[in-house]
């Protein structure tokens, strides 16, 4: 109740009517329930507001003058009674919105690029890689299908000059050392480091039982 005598009729004093919006949204995945948004006009965090700054500001980065007629009927229901500040809080809006387009702009760019830079035969091979640590031996219809990639990787890179492989190998290099869209992660360079750890402590555990046991050996053969 003070909210609403207190901060909400300072708010609308000047406002003869129309003190809440709705604004309907696409219906909700799965059951295809309607939805909408129900919101007090004239606040810091009004939906209207921020949608139109967005509209205005992509006009604004695309050099256009160019606003549609929905874009300016809402531009003039923001500003019919909200003065100068709702102006000056519209302008930061827009602001606000450029800097969060061309943010996103660079992120798809990045993510455009990552993904024409790794091809689909890299992938295939990487995960071909993969499966040499993961799959078990006694999987026999695995390996069977490991094996047969192989060999078509084989047939199809034995028509490759040995020029281009050392470049697609130089490139491959450069890939992984710099951990850039093809490197193992931090956490994958760990685990195998432990992967290697853990092999070269089963084999010397091995050889110093076969040790042990060539001495037993030849301990019983003496006596």
């Amino acid at each position: 109740m003070p909210k609403l005598f207190d901060t909400l009729a300072q708010r609308y004093r000047t406002r003869p009517g129309g003190y809440t919006r709705i604004m309907k949204l696409p219906p909700r995945f799965g059951d295809m329930a309607p939805q909408a948004i129900l919101e007090l006009v004239d606040g810091k965090r009004e939906m209207l507001l921020s949608m139109t700054a967005r509209r205005v500001a992509r006009a604004h980065l695309l050099d256009t003058k160019w606003l549609s007629q929905e874009t300016k009927e809402d531009m003039s229901r923001l500003f019919q009674f909200g003065g100068a500040d709702r102006v000056t809080s519209f302008n930061a809006e827009v602001e606000h919105q450029k800097a969060l387009l061309q943010r996103e702009d660079k992120v798809y760019e990045a993510w455009r690029k990552r993904r024409e830079e790794k091809p689909l035969r890299d992938i295939e091979d990487r995960v071909d890689e993969r499966h040499k640590y993961t799959v078990s031996r006694s999987n026999r219809r695995q390996i069977k299908m490991l094996e047969e990639r192989a060999m078509a990787k084989r047939e199809r890179d034995a028509y490759v000059s040995e020029e281009e492989k050392k470049a697609e190998e130089e490139r491959r290099r450069v890939i992984h050392q710099t951990k850039d869209y093809g490197g193992d992660s931090q956490d994958e360079q760990n685990a195998n480091k432990m992967k290697e750890v853990r092999e070269q402590t089963r084999l010397a555990a091995k050889e110093e039982r076969r040790k042990r046991h060539a001495q037993r050996q030849g301990q019983s053969e003496d006596s």
